[in-house]
């Protein structure tokens, strides 16, 4: 098993001084920490993997600006900085 997340999770915990929090509550944050290594992990092997037929970013988009609607306006709903 390559539980190379739950490891540095383990190290990290360690440097911060977690020792206080109860087992349970540690081990869990032991275990997202490699649920969410191995789902990056994934997402980054399908990116690569996959073949667009054209390299596209909503930073190339063109904007007419017909409906209102800014360049900055979009790049800021993608970003989610409005929940901020």
């Amino acid at each position: 098993m390559h539980l190379s997340g739950m490891a540095a999770a383990l190290l990290r915990q360690e440097e911060e001084g977690l020792a206080d929090i109860p087992f349970p509550n540690r081990f869990a944050l032991i275990v997202e920490a490699q649920w969410l290594e191995q789902r990056n992990r994934r997402i980054a092997r399908l990116v690569c993997q996959v073949s667009f037929r054209f390299p596209a970013s909503i930073e190339n988009i063109e904007w007419q600006g017909k409906h209102g609607i800014t360049r900055n306006d979009v790049l800021r709903l993608a970003d989610a900085s409005f929940f901020a």
